[in-house]
This record gives C-alpha cells, structure tokens and sequence, in this order.
C-alpha cells in the first residue's frame, strides 16, 4: 500500500500544539479525516489560490467541526481580497457549500512579504515568482527551518540577467533552510 503521492499540494506540519498546514490540494480531504480532535485550531498557508492547491478545502473536515477554529493564511492582491477570491471557489456551481454557510467561519489572514508567529513557530513569507500572486514560506522553530515553495520558476528572459534581484529574493526564503 503506498501512503505518499497521488494527491496534489498539501503538506502537514506538527510542533508542539501546533498544526499547520501547507496548501488545500486534493491531499487535504484525507488529512481532515485523520486528524486528532485535539486540535482546537488549525492553519492553513496557501501558496496561491490556483486549483491544484485549494481544490481540497471544500472536502476538509475541521472547517465543518464548530469546536475548531480554522485559519486560512494567503496572497494579498492589489485587486481583489483574498476572502472575495475564496468565496468564488466556496460557491455553485463550483462548490455546494459557501463560506458564510459554515458552522464556523475560518479566519483569514492575508499576508505578502511577512512575518508572523504561530504558537513558537517563525514564519516569513515572500512573493515568488508564479503567475498570480503566490508566497514561498519559510517556517523557523528553535531546532530546525523548513522552506515551503512548490511552484516557482524563474521569470522568462531572465536567463540573461543570472544575478537580477527581482526574482532571486524569493530564493532568500530556502537559504540554509534544513528541508526544502
């Protein structure tokens, strides 16, 4: 039985009291099922808001438990909120159940090049290069750094411009981290 792959982005991380998730693909569903009732608040830090990476959110079962509280941290955008952009994923015909219809409204934070604590966990996050607006995490507890950036890519045309700033300062989030 093979316990790794076929779901897309979604990757768990436990510290202390903390349970922090990395994305709501398809692999969420299945995480929501399993996860100890323990938790009374759990985070969600989505990359960006493409399918791939939030098609499972609608599937996770938490946000329909009224005893947790759900926090779902994203991208800012200059046009629209991040809560205006959940809500067209949470509604018909693309999804039965809309936001404001859930027992328990997540909580949403959005953030851009940040820094913020979750229980004793660092976390920064920067823009990276990705069509729409898109964050690598970098994730710092007293013994280790994780640094999350599933889809980046360096811009076209930059290949001739190796040492351009613009898009190496996403780079500075995975710098010396222990898992990438």
């Amino acid at each position: 039985k093979d316990i790794y792959g076929g779901n897309t982005s979604c990757v768990q991380i436990l510290h202390n009291d903390s349970c922090i998730i990395l994305d709501g693909g398809s692999g969420i569903q299945r995480l929501g099922v399993s996860l100890k009732s323990e938790f009374k608040e759990i985070h969600i830090l989505l990359s960006h808001l493409h399918i791939d990476h939030t098609m499972g959110l609608g599937f996770f079962l938490p946000l329909y438990n009224p005893a947790v509280t759900v926090h779902i941290w994203g991208p800012a955008t200059s046009e629209e909120s991040l809560l205006h952009r959940l809500r067209r994923y949470f509604s018909p015909p693309l999804f039965p159940v809309r936001l404001s219809e859930m027992p328990k409204h997540p909580v949403i934070h959005e953030i851009h090049n940040s820094e913020f604590s979750i229980g004793d966990l660092k976390i920064k996050s920067n823009y990276i290069c990705h069509p729409g607006p898109t964050l690598g995490y970098r994730i710092t507890s007293k013994n280790a750094t994780v640094a999350y950036m599933p889809d980046h890519e360096i811009p076209l045309g930059s290949a001739n411009f190796p040492n351009e700033p613009e898009w190496t300062s996403g780079f500075d989030i995975a710098k010396n981290a222990d898992l990438l």
